[in-house]
């Protein structure tokens, strides 16, 4: 599939190896580009994690910022990140060193630090859900849910125990995430936090402090308990006496609601970037979720403009509903403790997305543009693998 507006390119040659008679010389012809068209739609989705049009539409957004990027690049990092087996590993499926693969991939990650947010906190407000709870009945005149919200742990490689969480017996880092309960557009993303961090800390430092409407509130798990005001969360297990009818019924509600938030992270951790230790900066962890939430966002508008133009009706979420929680292992009663918020901040990184918006505070400490430097134990590139 050739991008918008250009005219087709004739396809080259396959690589091929050829004598030269005269001189007893091998050549090699130069390999063909990897193109978006090169393999079917269904293949396409499952090698690079999205569809054509969106893998078309992010390189578009990426070349308006750096018009040095290929069709190429843009496959290759979605390649690398998805695989994450190292660079070497990735080169050689391309016959190409893992050092120019490394350069390109860099390049579009770098680069993805400045594409422009594609959905606005405010956008919630489009499609509320009423809320059935006896609280919301209680609390509020008109009662209404409008995003779900939950934290994701990402493993990384360090050796500051700073980042250690016992709940996931690993170090890593935690961003909170807020999703629409009509289609899962992602909304808000807030981090990186070391992964120590208590959700309700992150939330009340951060999106707690949203100028919310009257009836409105959040829901989330049980993470997210102190803050009936603002976020509906399940009901705990009585220890004197069984759950009573209408509490399980509102625990249900709950869960139904709050299983699109979980097949959202599904998305996310289908590239095993997110899944496995990540050996770079944080920054360069930062930008590459900055890509694929971008990437996932505009799969969920693009479907939605799909739907308007043939006029569906879009009710139900297009995101697969058969999530399993990576970390359902874990004894769910290992509750994070809430602490200083500011322990867990990394100084001079913020993913940049929603900040500042509706009186949350994303805490920016520093300038996060283009700086590729930690504070803390990272891998270089030269040894990201």
């Amino acid at each position: 599939m050739t991008k918008p507006n250009n005219n087709n390119k004739s396809e080259k040659k396959n690589k091929k190896i050829k004598i030269d008679k005269k001189n007893k010389k091998v050549k090699k012809e130069k390999k063909k580009r990897i193109e978006i068209d090169d393999i079917n739609d269904k293949k396409f989705k499952k090698k690079y994690g999205f569809t054509k049009i969106v893998v078309l539409q992010l390189w578009s957004d990426l070349e308006h910022y750096n018009n040095s990027i290929t069709e190429q690049d843009v496959l290759w990092t979605l390649d690398y990140l998805r695989y994450y087996s190292g660079f070497d590993d990735r080169a050689s499926k391309y016959d190409i060193s893992d050092r120019t693969l490394m350069t390109h991939v860099w390049k579009v990650i770098d680069t993805a630090s400045k594409l422009q947010s594609l959905s606005q906190l405010v956008d919630r407000h489009k499609q509320p859900v009423k809320d059935l709870s006896v609280s919301g009945g209680q609390l509020f005149e008109n009662p209404h849910l409008t995003l779900a919200v939950d934290t994701s742990f990402f493993p990384i490689k360090t050796k500051d125990d700073s980042f250690f969480n016992p709940k996931y017996s690993g170090k890593g880092l935690k961003y909170e995430f807020g999703c629409s309960l009509y289609d899962g557009e992602i909304l808000w993303v807030n981090g990186p936090f070391k992964a120590p961090a208590a959700d309700i800390t992150i939330f009340r430092e951060s999106l707690g402090k949203v100028l919310m409407e009257p009836g409105e509130r959040f829901i989330g798990d049980k993470g997210y308990r102190g803050e009936e005001q603002k976020i509906l969360t399940p009901h705990v297990e009585p220890t004197n006496r069984d759950m009573s009818p209408i509490e399980k019924l509102e625990n249900a509600f709950v869960k139904r609601k709050r299983i699109i938030i979980e097949n959202v992270f599904s998305v996310i951790k289908r590239f095993n970037c997110f899944k496995h230790k990540w050996n770079s900066s944080f920054l360069r962890h930062s930008n590459a979720l900055t890509l694929i939430v971008h990437s996932y966002n505009l799969s969920i508008i693009l479907e939605r403009q799909r739907k308007k133009s043939v006029k569906r009706g879009t009710n139900k979420s297009e995101i697969p509903n058969d999530y399993e929680d990576e970390y359902d292992f874990i004894d769910k009663d290992l509750d994070e403790k809430e602490t200083d918020i500011n322990l867990h901040i990394i100084p001079n990184l913020k993913i940049k997305i929603n900040k500042n918006i509706d009186g949350a505070d994303q805490y920016d400490t520093g300038n996060s543009d283009d700086s590729d430097t930690d504070n803390s134990d990272n891998q270089s590139v030269e040894s990201d693998d």
